[in-house]
């Protein structure tokens, strides 16, 4: 059985369910039994998704037009999922705090969300993925085809889990908030780089490319910024 590459519909659903539990916490709500409640069911609805459409509902393969159309409608959700990820759930989240909790406008905010949305959220779930799908990471964005890179892949998917991991738990331990997001500039800021090097890139390549070095960016200010006022 072949792991099939997430649709438009996974992918605002999996957002959609993980947003609950994220804004549980930008509005004040800290209780561990909510917050861990919000996580089982999330991850249930994740499992039985997952079966259904492994045993139950198996998406066939289709020939011609239909295959690139849907390519097609998978590089576009890529594109809009990774923008919502890296930039506009951050800012949404510190434009939430400064106006519905009066939050500081400062350094240390952004920090914390850009944190964990950039390296919790966005590196997570590219974690994720590249565990249970490297062969979209391989074909799809590094233009490699055949299997001997999919180990390589699968261990950079670890990788990434382990620095989202750290991204995510830092909304809740806030000293972590540097750390994670010092660890992910350099990650990403050395990626975008390995991108740019590459003679022959796609459309995928090209983003991943301008995503990781924008991200870089952002992360190394935040750090830098917070830094600056303690």
């Amino acid at each position: 059985m072949r792991w099939r590459c997430p649709s438009a519909i996974d992918a605002a659903c999996s957002t959609y369910a993980f947003t609950l539990v994220v804004t549980c916490a930008a509005s004040g709500e800290h209780s561990v039994l909510l917050l861990s409640a919000r996580l089982y069911e999330t991850l249930l609805g994740g499992v039985l998704g997952l079966v259904a459409s492994s045993f139950f509902f198996p998406l066939r393969a289709l020939p011609g037009l239909a295959t690139r159309l849907i390519d097609r409608k998978n590089t576009m959700s890529y594109f809009i999922l990774v923008t919502i990820l890296m930039f506009l759930a951050p800012a949404a989240c510190v434009a939430f705090a400064v106006i519905a909790h009066h939050a500081a406008l400062d350094w240390a905010l952004a920090l914390r969300w850009f944190a964990f949305w950039i390296v919790g959220a966005r590196l997570g779930s590219a974690g994720l993925r590249q565990m249970l799908n490297p062969t979209f990471t391989a074909r799809h964005i590094l233009g490699i085809e055949g299997g001997e890179a999919l180990i390589l892949v699968r261990e950079l998917g670890f990788a990434n889990t382990a620095f989202g991991a750290i991204g995510i738990l830092s909304l809740w331990w806030p000293a972590w908030a540097a750390s994670a997001a010092f660890a992910g500039a350099v990650f990403l800021g050395l990626a975008g780089v390995n991108h740019a090097m590459q003679p022959h890139r796609n459309a995928r390549e090209n983003f991943a490319m301008l995503t990781d070095l924008a991200g870089a960016l952002v992360l190394a200010a935040c750090v830098c910024g917070a830094a600056s006022m303690s």
